[in-house]
């Protein structure tokens, strides 16, 4: 099961990112996928050159890309925790604990005592899950700080995903009963339901 799990996390992320590039075909939101498409290709440009030896970039350069495709990608970040917890949170929870992931895999999020789940929990799993945490620091130190005290803090708070990410995976992958950090925080699992 820990592997129809995986399987259908990634599903759901796949879903998301069609349902996150629908949403920016919306005209509200003009080019912002173009921008940010424009200044991650500078940046990986600049990265390239640096690495192949055709050009000297100095590190604020680098760092100066980094920021600026950050701040290219503020609306698409933005939309993406909405829709995570929409599609995590809100739906999951709506459809008797399934997202469509785990629909396909029949897999269902289940309380570990016999209550009834709740509207919360849901979306405090998503939280855990999803590393919504991390994105959302992400975004208010993108809007809110300088080009380096900005690179000085992304550098933890990414290091502090992959803590998150590690420690989810190592949590499903090593316990008998395959709860993750999220199950035990909201006292839930995840369970195979009927073919």
């Amino acid at each position: 099961m820990k592997v129809k799990r995986i399987v259908a996390y990634i599903l759901d992320m796949i879903i998301i990112s069609i349902i996150t590039e629908l949403i920016l075909f919306i005209p509200i939101f003009g080019n912002t996928k173009d921008v940010y498409i424009e200044t991650s290709q500078e940046y990986f440009n600049l990265v390239l050159n640096e690495s192949t030896g055709s050009s000297d970039i100095t590190k604020n350069e680098e760092i100066e890309k980094m920021y600026d495709m950050q701040k290219s990608s503020q609306t698409i970040n933005i939309i993406t925790v909405g829709c995570m917890i929409l599609y995590f949170g809100v739906s999951a929870y709506i459809c008797n604990g399934q997202t469509l992931g785990k629909k396909i895999l029949n897999l269902r999020i289940v309380p570990v005592k016999n209550s009834e789940l709740k509207p919360h929990l849901f979306i405090l799993r998503t939280i855990i899950i999803t590393n919504i945490i991390p994105r959302i620091i992400m975004i208010i130190i993108t809007a809110s700080l300088s080009m380096k005290a900005w690179y000085n803090v992304s550098i933890y708070v990414s290091q502090m995903q992959y803590i998150i990410t590690f420690i989810i995976l190592g949590f499903i992958i090593f316990r008998e009963d395959e709860r993750g950090l999220h199950d035990l925080l909201c006292d839930t699992k995840v369970i195979l339901t009927k073919e």
